[in-house]
């Protein structure tokens, strides 16, 4: 299992590399850190399960990096049931950021992983706000929600709502050097190219002037509901049922069809043992060589 899980980093990690810094550097703030520091061997001998397993994993990682407690942003594409996540980590707690979802779209429908449309876009944030907000008030000791919006414009005052959360002191906010080594590293890449010249107070409300009145009807006919519980200003609110829209051809779409191939490839190249994963990082493939953990094996009777 260990070992899927760094081949799966190392095929992730790599996927929009630019450079071989850019690749040294991501791999010491990733999790793969832990295999570099020869951790693999005691994270085994630490898990019987695949939570303790996580959970050592990412233990290792916050020693390599002399933290007290760790985290993990992610905002998966296709919506997850948050319990198959949280339910094997009962300690866990989920802070959840909602952005108005015309923003979102904006953003999610030009990037290589994103949805087809501005509709898949709609139903996609819809529901991924809606199985989320459900779960914390299921959950409401593990649960806070937070707008990106409220986040651009007063992030000190955020910040204090997230300490009494988490139960930590957050470091204080530089605004001249707030940059993390994570956030550097991350500009290198395509899809986070803007991140350390965007001011985020500027990146609120967007679809106002760029989206046109089609994309936001659009959008609030599938999302309207969605957008007015958490806050948001909308001029109809409806959650329409699915109905079958044929999106517009587009270089976008036929990387989102690549995309949909890609496990089926990548299961192929398994069972035939072919070289697949050096064949998605051709360009270094020194540095994201096939790993192969050595545990060592208790061989007595």
């Amino acid at each position: 299992l260990l070992e899927s899980i760094y081949e799966f980093l190392q095929i992730w990690t790599a996927r929009s590399s630019s450079s071989r810094e850019y690749l040294a550097q991501i791999r010491r703030l990733s999790l793969l850190v832990t295999l570099d520091e020869g951790c693999a061997e005691a994270i085994v001998a630490e898990s019987s399960d695949y939570p303790s397993l996580v959970e050592a994993l990412y233990s290792h990682f916050v020693h390599i990096h002399g933290a007290d407690a760790s985290g993990d942003k992610s905002a998966h594409y296709r919506v997850q049931d948050p319990d198959s996540v949280f339910g094997f980590f009962p300690e866990s707690k989920m802070l959840h950021v909602i952005r108005d979802g015309r923003d979102v779209a904006m953003s999610w429908v030009e990037q290589w992983f994103g949805p087809a449309s501005i509709r898949d876009a709609a139903r996609l944030w819809r529901d991924h706000v809606q199985v989320n907000r459900d779960w914390g008030r299921d959950n409401p000791s593990r649960y806070l929600e937070i707008r990106y919006e409220d986040l651009a414009t007063g992030i000190a005052g955020e910040i204090e709502k997230m300490e009494v959360f988490l139960g930590k002191p957050a470091r204080p906010h530089d605004p001249e050097n707030g940059q993390s080594d994570l956030a550097r590293a991350l500009a290198n890449t395509e899809s986070h190219s803007a991140m350390l010249d965007i001011s985020a107070a500027d990146n609120i409300s967007k679809w106002r002037d760029q989206m046109s009145e089609e994309d936001v009807m659009c959008f609030e006919e599938m999302a309207g509901l969605a957008l007015a519980e958490c806050g948001y200003e909308v001029s109809m609110r409806g959650n329409k049922r699915e109905r079958l829209v044929l999106p517009r051809p587009s270089i976008h779409l036929l990387r989102v069809a690549l995309k949909v191939c890609l496990p089926l490839v990548l299961w192929l190249s398994s069972r035939l043992r072919l070289p697949a994963l050096r064949l998605i990082n051709w360009r270094y493939p020194d540095e994201w060589r096939r790993v192969q953990v050595k545990m060592s094996r208790d061989r007595r009777a």
